[in-house]
C-alpha cells in the first residue's frame, strides 16, 4: 500500500497522477520483495500516540531523513476527549514526532489524520512521501 494524499483526486477513483504512484509502488517494491533495506518506499506510518497533560505526542514508523510539512503547514489532525468528539487540532513538528492540542480538549485521549474524504497531505517524510491516514482509536 501506498498513500496518495497528496496527488489523488477527489472526483474519480481514476487518479491523474499515474506515474507518481507507479513510482511509490516501485520503492515499496524495491524494498520490500527485492531486500533494498536502506531505501525509503513509504511515508511516515503512524506508530504510536501518548498522552501528556493536554497534548497527545505522536510516533512515526519510515520518517526517513525526519518529518516536514507542506507549504500549507500541518493540517487536517483532529483530537478528542473520551466522549470521541473530534476537533481540529493545531499541530508542530518536534524531534520527528507530531505534537497535537487544542485548548477546548483539556485531556485528549485520541487522534487522527486526514480522516474526512477531502483530505489531502501535509505531512511528509523528508524523501517526499506523504503520510497515511491513521487514528489512534482501536
Amino acid at each position: 500500500m501506498v498513500s496518495t494524499l497528496d496527488i489523488g483526486y477527489l472526483k474519480t477513483a481514476h487518479p491523474p497522477y499515474k506515474q507518481q504512484i507507479g513510482e511509490r509502488l516501485a520503492l515499496f517494491a524495491f524494498k520490500n520483495e527485492y531486500g533494498e533495506k536502506y531505501l525509503v518506499a513509504s511515508g511516515p506510518l503512524f506508530k504510536k500516540a501518548t498522552t501528556s497533560g493536554s497534548e497527545i505526542t505522536i510516533e512515526f514508523e519510515s520518517v526517513g531523513g525526519g518529518l516536514t510539512s507542506s507549504v500549507n503547514g500541518l493540517t487536517n489532525f483532529e483530537i478528542a476527549g473520551a466522549d470521541k468528539i473530534y476537533l481540529k487540532a493545531d499541530a508542530k513538528i518536534v524531534n520527528n514526532k507530531i505534537v497535537v492540542s487544542n485548548v477546548s480538549v483539556a485531556k485528549p485521549f485520541y487522534v487522527r489524520y486526514a480522516w474526512s474524504d477531502e483530505s489531502t497531505g501535509t505531512l511528509f517524510n523528508k524523501e517526499g512521501l506523504p503520510a497515511a491516514t491513521f487514528t489512534s482509536e482501536d
